[in-house]
């Protein structure tokens, strides 16, 4: 076994590497794999419920883009996943 997922990234941090930015799939950063473990203590320590730190996500991406009040953000796991955003809302509205 190499150790590698299907996009041949390792689960671990990778110090001094280079980041393309992709949305399919990066190795941590060191910054990324710690705010991953702070939120998964919080979590196991039940001090934010995942639909409390969904909700902040969200509320930052909003801001820092300077959306206007009542913008949805939907998060997804993959580029791919988001490509039903558009199928949810027409369901949605019909």
């Amino acid at each position: 076994m190499t150790g590698v997922n299907k996009y041949y990234a390792k689960p671990e941090v990778a110090v001094g590497a280079a980041f393309r930015g992709s949305c399919t799939c990066n190795s941590p950063s060191v910054d990324g794999y710690a705010a991953a473990e702070e939120a998964y203590k919080a979590l196991k320590e039940n001090k934010v419920t995942t639909e409390e730190m969904m909700h902040d996500i969200r509320t930052r991406l909003i801001k820092a883009y300077g959306m206007p009040a009542g913008t949805g953000v939907f998060l997804t796991p993959s580029g791919s996943d988001a490509e039903y955003i558009p199928l949810l809302i027409a369901k949605l509205l019909n």
